[in-house]
């Protein structure tokens, strides 16, 4: 899991570092730094035609592997590979959505 726009600084190793990015699908500014690992929490806020529902999970942020999407190696995004401390199916059999919060610790 990975923010390729804005990061808390808190939520970083070090300072925020900013860099030029240029692939063939884009050309840009992209924030390089490293997400902090550890213990996570993640929040999905959802809606159905019975009202909101918040799905809570916590889990262990570990080292990412390096992004690529259609094929082309992109930057380092601030990202986590994200090990949930639950069946990973008891989370796709509810969550409605691949957007969540997350914070470090509980």
């Amino acid at each position: 899991m990975g923010e390729h726009g804005y990061v808390p600084d808190q939520f970083i190793e070090g300072k925020p570092q900013i860099k030029a990015a240029s692939t063939h699908l884009s050309a840009g500014v992209a924030h390089w730094s490293k997400l902090k690992l550890g213990r996570m929490t993640l929040a999905w806020l959802s809606v159905d035609d019975v009202g909101y529902r918040v799905h809570i999970v916590a889990g262990e942020g570990k080292a990412p592997p390096r992004w690529v999407e259609m094929g082309v190696s992109l930057p380092l995004w601030p990202s986590v590979t994200f090990y949930l401390y639950v069946a990973v199916r008891r989370i796709f059999d509810r969550v409605q959505s691949q957007h969540f919060a997350m914070t470090h610790a509980d």
